[in-house]
Protein backbone atom coordinates (compact mmCIF):
# COMPACT_ATOMS: atom_id res chain seq x y z
CA UNK A 1 0.00 0.00 0.00
CA UNK A 2 1.45 2.96 -0.87
CA UNK A 3 0.66 6.66 0.46
CA UNK A 4 0.17 10.00 -1.81
CA UNK A 5 3.37 12.37 -0.60
CA UNK A 6 2.34 15.16 1.83
CA UNK A 7 -0.95 12.88 3.25
CA UNK A 8 -0.94 11.09 6.34
CA UNK A 9 -1.82 7.32 6.85
CA UNK A 10 -3.45 7.81 9.64
CA UNK A 11 -5.38 10.95 9.04
CA UNK A 12 -7.89 10.49 12.39
CA UNK A 13 -5.03 10.46 14.39
CA UNK A 14 -4.68 8.04 17.74
CA UNK A 15 -7.60 6.63 18.61
CA UNK A 16 -9.22 8.81 21.54
CA UNK A 17 -9.77 5.71 24.06
CA UNK A 18 -6.27 5.60 24.98
CA UNK A 19 -6.42 9.19 26.49
CA UNK A 20 -8.39 8.09 28.45
CA UNK A 21 -6.49 5.22 29.93
CA UNK A 22 -3.70 7.25 30.51
CA UNK A 23 -5.80 9.50 32.36
CA UNK A 24 -7.15 6.92 34.75
CA UNK A 25 -3.79 5.41 35.00
CA UNK A 26 -1.97 8.22 35.51
CA UNK A 27 -4.58 9.00 38.60
CA UNK A 28 -2.89 5.70 39.87
CA UNK A 29 0.24 6.56 39.80
CA UNK A 30 0.44 7.23 43.97
CA UNK A 31 -0.91 4.05 44.78
CA UNK A 32 1.36 2.40 42.33
CA UNK A 33 4.31 4.08 44.09
CA UNK A 34 3.12 3.18 47.62
CA UNK A 35 2.47 -0.54 46.48
CA UNK A 36 6.38 -0.30 45.67
CA UNK A 37 7.22 1.51 48.58
CA UNK A 38 5.33 -1.40 50.85
CA UNK A 39 7.39 -4.05 49.00
CA UNK A 40 11.13 -2.23 49.53
CA UNK A 41 9.72 -2.37 52.97
CA UNK A 42 7.98 -5.92 53.56
CA UNK A 43 10.82 -8.33 52.65
CA UNK A 44 8.31 -11.15 53.22
CA UNK A 45 5.93 -9.88 50.94
CA UNK A 46 5.93 -11.96 47.83
CA UNK A 47 6.76 -9.19 44.84
CA UNK A 48 6.34 -10.34 42.32
CA UNK A 49 2.88 -9.67 40.87
CA UNK A 50 2.33 -6.75 42.76
CA UNK A 51 5.33 -4.98 40.89
CA UNK A 52 4.20 -6.54 37.37
CA UNK A 53 1.26 -4.54 38.07
CA UNK A 54 2.45 -1.20 39.96
CA UNK A 55 5.26 -1.24 36.39
CA UNK A 56 2.17 -2.13 34.23
CA UNK A 57 0.26 1.14 35.86
CA UNK A 58 3.52 3.23 35.61
CA UNK A 59 4.20 1.94 32.15
CA UNK A 60 0.94 2.49 30.88
CA UNK A 61 0.69 6.07 32.52
CA UNK A 62 3.98 7.50 31.79
CA UNK A 63 5.64 5.72 29.60
CA UNK A 64 8.65 3.27 29.64
CA UNK A 65 11.71 4.71 30.77
CA UNK A 66 14.17 5.77 27.80
CA UNK A 67 16.53 2.89 26.41
CA UNK A 68 20.44 3.87 25.15
CA UNK A 69 21.24 2.66 21.61
CA UNK A 70 24.87 2.73 20.86
CA UNK A 71 24.90 3.46 17.08
CA UNK A 72 28.61 3.33 16.51
CA UNK A 73 28.75 0.05 16.87
CA UNK A 74 29.55 -1.17 12.61
CA UNK A 75 28.46 -5.37 12.55
CA UNK A 76 28.75 -5.32 8.99
CA UNK A 77 29.11 -8.86 6.88
CA UNK A 78 32.24 -9.46 5.37
CA UNK A 79 30.19 -9.47 1.61
CA UNK A 80 29.63 -5.53 2.53
CA UNK A 81 33.33 -4.83 2.96
CA UNK A 82 35.76 -2.73 1.32
CA UNK A 83 39.24 -4.69 0.39
CA UNK A 84 40.65 -2.33 3.09
CA UNK A 85 38.27 -3.25 5.96
CA UNK A 86 39.15 -6.86 4.81
CA UNK A 87 42.32 -6.33 4.21
CA UNK A 88 42.87 -5.27 8.07
CA UNK A 89 40.04 -7.80 9.49
CA UNK A 90 42.37 -10.66 8.18
CA UNK A 91 45.28 -8.64 9.47
CA UNK A 92 44.12 -9.01 13.04
CA UNK A 93 43.04 -12.05 12.49
CA UNK A 94 46.40 -13.30 11.21
CA UNK A 95 48.28 -11.55 14.11
CA UNK A 96 45.53 -13.69 16.58
CA UNK A 97 43.70 -10.50 17.63
CA UNK A 98 40.25 -11.92 19.15
CA UNK A 99 38.15 -8.30 19.32
CA UNK A 100 36.95 -6.15 16.97
CA UNK A 101 37.86 -2.12 16.65
CA UNK A 102 36.05 -0.47 19.13
CA UNK A 103 34.86 -3.53 21.38
CA UNK A 104 35.21 -3.19 24.74
CA UNK A 105 38.62 -5.19 26.10
CA UNK A 106 35.93 -7.02 29.28
CA UNK A 107 34.39 -8.65 26.26
CA UNK A 108 37.87 -9.89 24.47
CA UNK A 109 37.05 -13.52 26.29
CA UNK A 110 33.74 -14.50 25.03
CA UNK A 111 34.76 -14.11 21.42
CA UNK A 112 35.96 -17.03 19.62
Amino acid sequence: MRFEKGKSGNPGGRPKGFVDVQFIARHHTLDAIATLRQICNNRRAPPAARVSAATALLDRGWGKPRQEVDLNHRDVSVAQMTDEELDDRITRLLAGEKTSPGMPEKFSNVVH
